[in-house]
């Protein structure tokens, strides 16, 4: 999984070179100079590079529309400086940087893979972060383990960082006793941070050491109970399927039982032939039918006679083949359902997408599962007003 921070940093590297010839920058000095002068007066310059003062126009024009929000016209020009000067690196950095910050990792990775070429050893600390990044979202896990061995952390980004996107390249190879321990280095350097329990205790949990790997997601959940890390749209796996994976497990070990099934059925579909498929699996299965758990049932306001918390859940537990079948053709959607019951009846049922479905219900569905749950025979309420709400899963 990859920080989105990180990958915008590429475009906000804009403004911060790094070195004499710097990553992307608009502000580089040398695209400031009127072509036509910096060449003018050098005769055998235009007859070695005939090119060179079209490109710098193209380049100094292309980052400029960068800088003003303008991202194919920059991105036409800085093409248009790459074959004028197919040698110079800063048409190809520049582009890098547009394409990362656009998400389009593989020509991303396409691009920079250009700079080694031209020059084998280019030093920039910043850049060989920033290629292994775009590497590793496109596939290219080989070359990006190869670029992230040679950053050097440093200019404000924590070494905890390089390690755990080093575990997760190792992880995506099926190198697991590598992206274990990488991630226990990164974890030695950063052990605040729940993304780096989470994605050791998955890699763990993929090796077969499922208490140790228990222990890694509890501690997760322990800094991040809400699992606002874990759902930011600023994390990347790699592949995407894999946050499914994750939340799975995590979902699992919260005692969220609909939300689990779905995150790992949903996983099941994306990768049915993939290398932890067989182990999702096993985890579906230990979590059985589509019942809410004790955490996921909750019951506020009156209780009337023999209605405690156990009768209601049996009552629930008896409706869901019902309900959860409203749910058959959409098995990675999940529906929340609130029942307020006021006393003399007129029960009000209300259904919506579950916080943390893998994918949202279609009106259908959810007018199916309100239908069915408006028959559901609740014991009536004498005095006040009960709210009623649980999860709907497929069956």
């Amino acid at each position: 999984m990859r920080r989105l921070a990180l990958a915008v940093a590429v475009m906000l590297a804009l403004a911060a070179p790094a070195r004499a010839q710097p990553w992307g920058d608009p502000d580089d000095d040398r695209v400031k100079l009127d072509p036509e002068k910096l060449v003018e007066d050098d005769f055998w310059g235009q007859i070695a590079r005939p090119n060179y003062a079209r490109y710098l126009r193209a380049l100094r024009i292309g980052k400029d529309e960068l800088r003003r929000g303008h991202p194919a016209a920059a991105e036409a020009r800085l093409q248009e400086a790459i074959a004028l000067e197919p040698r110079e690196l800063d048409g190809y950095l520049t582009l890098g940087a547009l394409l990362s910050g656009q998400q389009r990792w593989a020509e991303c990775a396409a691009t920079l893979s250009e700079v080694r070429k031209i020059d084998p050893d280019y030093p920039d600390n910043e850049y060989a972060f920033k290629a292994g990044f775009c590497y590793a979202l496109a596939a290219r896990f080989e070359e990006s383990l190869d670029e992230y061995r040679r950053y050097q952390p440093g200019d404000g980004r924590s070494p905890y960082v390089k390690y755990w996107n080093m575990g997760d390249t190792y992880m995506a190879l099926g190198r697991l006793e590598d992206a274990i321990a990488s991630y226990r280095q990164a974890l030695a350097l950063g052990d605040t941070e729940a993304m780096g329990h989470f994605a050791l205790g998955v890699a763990l949990d993929r090796d077969e050491q499922l208490q140790a790997a228990r222990d890694e997601i509890a501690k997760g959940i322990q800094r991040d109970p809400s699992l606002s890390e874990m759902n930011s749209p600023s994390i990347f796996f790699v592949p995407a399927e894999e946050r499914n994976y994750y939340l799975g497990f995590i979902q699992q070990e919260r005692g969220m039982r609909a939300l689990s099934i779905a995150h790992w059925r949903t996983f099941i579909a994306k990768q049915p032939a993939g290398p932890w498929t067989t182990r999702a699996r096993d985890h579906l299965a230990e979590l059985g039918g589509p019942r809410p758990s004790e955490k996921e049932l909750i019951i506020s306001g009156a209780q009337p006679p023999g209605a405690d918390r156990t009768a209601l859940s049996k009552l629930v537990t008896a409706a869901m083949p019902l309900l959860s079948r409203c749910l058959a053709s959409d098995p990675p959607a999940v529906v929340r359902v609130d029942i307020v019951r006021p006393a003399g009846g007129g029960a009000r049922v209300i259904t919506t997408a579950a916080p943390g479905t893998p994918a949202p219900p279609n009106a259908k569905a959810l007018a199916c599962v309100r239908g069915e749950a408006e028959k559901m025979k609740l014991p009536p309420l004498k005095t006040g007003t009960q709210t009623l709400v649980f999860p709907v899963v497929a069956p």
